[in-house]
């Protein structure tokens, strides 16, 4: 073991660097016992003040720190190269005024190295190192952070996946437990007619729900009462498209083209009348599927609904069936359009979907003859 020239510190006799400031070390700055090094060879001292007038002082004993009592002797500089010999390039590092002096030299302490850990901060096992900073309160606590995974600002809670409530709609005019499910559930007859029998209306792979992203999409598997959805806001209506009125299952059609009129005698007697056009008519489906009474949409607004004995509504097809509303739906035509408005804020007008379609939480749906809808799960 032995000093380093620069900052006393100590380090073994085959290290090339100071453990401490990083000095290059040889075994002719750290020991006494060997000669000067040969004309040539490369060696680096630290200039001192007293040998700035005098280039070639003779060698200097010091006296070193209390951990060793052997005195150490810097050798002499290397002479100055003859005319003769071949000039060497001078090795790169930094200039001898910008590297203070050795400790014990002058008595003080030397200059901290930039990047070095302050002492008190050093473990004495471990020894500094160089360009590591000591830890602050912000880096203590992302330490803390990342080992607890207590992370600040972010709601735990809300990164659960989310489950949703399916509920039947019974007898007794309240909604009721159904189901419970996360990513989706498949709806059909199941085993449970006998609690609700309206349950014998529905496929025994009717629908299905999932939820994608916190949005919940419907999709009907191909059942013969299809899956209706209760609607809030006015519903274009276009060819073929079905709604439920309570018990009543109606289609809306576009008007085809009229044959032309044909004499009706032999002698050319033709017959004198006029047919009102009906661009679009309503068509009640049978309970065999086929198509019933046809009402032709003539008027610009249509009202679907059930005549009551004492009430002066205005009501344009009667719908005499349980489940139906003095006003229940109309029909609106305008600009060649036709628009399908609910009416009823109690029992609500149906649109059969097509394909996969999305709905809101506490939205309503139709498969059958049973009404479902969709809520969160509390907590």
């Amino acid at each position: 073991m032995a000093n380093c020239p620069r900052c006393d510190a100590r380090n073994s006799n085959s290290a090339l660097t100071c453990v401490r400031c990083g000095h290059k070390l040889d075994l002719y700055s750290m020991s006494s016992s060997l000669p000067p090094p040969e004309i040539g060879a490369s060696f680096y001292e630290p200039e001192r003040p007293d040998r700035l007038n005098n280039p070639n002082p003779p060698p200097e004993t010091r006296t070193t720190t209390p951990q060793t009592s052997r005195p150490e002797t810097y050798p002499e500089s290397p002479p100055k190269r003859t005319s003769d010999a071949r000039p060497r390039t001078p090795r790169p590092g930094p200039g001898p005024a910008t590297i203070p002096p050795p400790s014990g030299l002058d008595g003080r302490e030397p200059a901290p190295i930039p990047g070095d850990r302050p002492r008190d901060l050093v473990e004495p096992s471990m020894g500094p190192r160089k360009g590591v900073e000591a830890p602050n309160d912000a880096g203590q606590e992302r330490l803390t952070r990342r080992v607890t995974g207590n992370y600040a600002g972010v709601d735990v809670t809300a990164l659960r996946r989310k489950r949703f409530v399916l509920q039947i709609f019974g007898d007794d005019e309240r909604w009721h437990r159904f189901e419970t499910f996360g990513d989706q559930i498949k709806v059909g007859r199941g085993e449970r007619v006998e609690n609700f029998p309206a349950l014998r209306s529905m496929a025994v792979r009717h629908l299905r729900l999932v939820s994608v992203k916190s949005k919940i999409m419907v999709q009907d598997l191909g059942s013969l009462n299809g899956v209706f959805r209760k609607i809030s806001q006015p519903q274009p209506l276009t060819q073929g498209t079905r709604f439920r009125i309570g018990q009543y299952l109606i289609q809306f059609q576009v008007a085809g083209t009229v044959p032309e009129a044909v004499p009706s005698c032999k002698d050319g007697e033709q017959l004198s009348c006029l047919d009102p056009e009906a661009p679009a008519f309503l068509v009640f489906i049978r309970a065999d599927g086929q198509p019933g009474l046809r009402y032709p949409l003539t008027k610009t607004e249509t009202v679907l609904g059930q005549e009551r004995d004492g009430e002066g509504t205005s009501i344009d097809i009667h719908l005499p069936a349980e489940w139906t509303s003095g006003r229940h739906a109309r029909v609106v035509r305008g600009n060649g359009r036709y628009v399908l408005e609910n009416l009823s804020r109690t029992i609500g007008t149906f649109v059969q979907i097509q394909g996969e379609v999305q709905i809101e939480i506490r939205d309503e749906i139709l498969a059958g003859g049973v009404r479902f809808r969709v809520d969160l799960e509390k907590d």
